[in-house]
């Protein structure tokens, strides 16, 4: 689904091996234009990572890109581009045909977290907070996880994360003390957020 932030993943990823991003829609993959400039760019500046955004709205461009990375590959004997294609879908993977699937070789599924894997997680903040305050991280009740977990239904990890941050910095009077933690701080963050 959109907001699952799988663009900024590809950028992050990008970034980590110095490579150059280009950003395209599926239908602009479609055509097939990108092809040369994205290996031209590869050979003369580096690593270029190729973003493919919405592939379910134009499966054609799936095999614009393998015909692409085969292109790419046979150019040149001493040193071929390195090129790297990452494609994101707004649906399962399994909705688009066979042919359009074998286009690619490896496949990560970014998904949101169900109720056990929210619950689980915001345990583990909780006991992370626990070591630098005692009773701020441990002052939340298990029923009381429980409920935060379902009012962040729609939230990935980083999402969460970044909400229980944003609540124990919060929680800081104008004395320097803390506040207890309770599940109201949470839903007034979680209403503006």
């Amino acid at each position: 689904p959109p907001g699952m932030g799988k663009l900024a993943l590809a950028e992050a990823a990008a970034a980590a091996v110095g490579a150059q991003l280009l950003p395209l829609l599926a239908a602009e993959a479609a055509s097939g234009d990108f092809c040369g400039a994205a290996a031209a760019a590869a050979k003369s500046a580096g690593p270029v990572v190729v973003v493919v955004e919405a592939l379910e709205t134009e499966p054609s461009a799936a095999l614009a890109i393998r015909r692409c990375l085969r292109e790419a590959s046979h150019g040149s004997a001493d040193r071929p581009p390195r090129l790297f294609v990452i494609v994101t879908l707004g649906r399962e993977l399994r909705s688009l045909s066979a042919t359009v699937r074998t286009a690619f070789g490896y496949v990560a599924e970014v998904r949101l977290p169900n109720d056990a894997e929210r619950k689980q997680f915001l345990l583990g903040l909780f006991q992370q907070i626990s070591r630098v305050d005692a009773h701020w991280g441990s002052a939340l009740r298990e029923a009381a996880v429980t409920t935060l977990a379902n009012l962040t239904l729609n939230y990935t990890f980083a999402e969460m994360e970044l909400v229980v941050r944003r609540a124990f910095v919060r929680s800081v009077t104008a004395d320097g003390a803390r506040d207890p933690v309770a599940l109201h701080h949470f839903e007034k963050i979680l209403a503006v957020t």
